[in-house]
């Protein structure tokens, strides 16, 4: 019984361990699956599809998209994005510039009348 009971608490935990590590490859790729660009012999193009920040749940300071576990969260006065995961917050760091300009998060803070310094 004991050998039973060991394989099956390890069977489920390397199940629930697939399923966490998926999820977050999952998230991550669906934030900017493109990144933006594509090769173009020597140079990189701006292209991609931009966010439709219609279809992206707003807060009081900026936008947050919503993932299966990670949250992305953009602060539209500075232009800080974080990563939200379970209430912890892991700042990444300012927007890059070539997704602001494929993006045009700035039109759609003042849209909203938030105010944006970048």
């Amino acid at each position: 019984m004991y050998v039973f009971l060991r394989t099956l608490f390890a069977l489920i935990g390397f199940v629930a361990t697939i399923f966490v590590v998926t999820a977050l490859w999952w998230d991550l790729h669906q934030m900017d699956p493109d990144n933006g660009y594509f090769r173009k012999g020597e140079t990189r193009v701006l292209a991609g599809e931009s966010i439709s920040f219609e279809n992206v749940d707003a807060t009081p300071t900026g936008y947050v998209r919503r993932g299966l576990l990670l949250d992305l969260h953009l602060e539209c006065r500075s232009g800080g994005m974080s990563l939200e995961f379970f209430k912890w917050r892991l700042d990444v760091g300012k927007m890059a510039e070539s997704d602001v300009q494929l993006h045009k998060p700035q039109a759609a803070c003042k849209k909203r009348g938030l105010q944006t310094l970048f």
